[in-house]
């Protein structure tokens, strides 16, 4: 018994390829928003040098998670646009 032939132009093909060309972007996107929090972090420890310890932590921690997540979001959609 055999199977179908490889038709590069069916659309399973295209939805795998469009699925791949996505995780890539995710990729894409993860890496860079891991390079920019890694980058923004001595900014950060400055900019909330004033504070007292505990505060200082917590908002380290918020402004790390806020900027990871919004530079995830956005670089993804950037590079996923079509």
């Amino acid at each position: 018994m055999r199977g179908r032939a490889w038709d590069p132009n069916s659309p399973e093909v295209k939805k795998i390829q469009q699925y791949e060309f996505r995780r890539k972007n995710l990729s894409r996107a993860q890496r860079a928003a891991l390079i920019v929090v890694l980058v923004l972090q001595i900014p950060l420890g400055l900019l909330f040098v004033h504070l007292p310890a505990m505060r200082a932590v917590m908002a380290m921690g918020i402004t790390t998670i806020t900027l990871a997540m919004a530079t995830l979001i956005t670089l993804f959609l950037f590079f996923d646009r079509d």
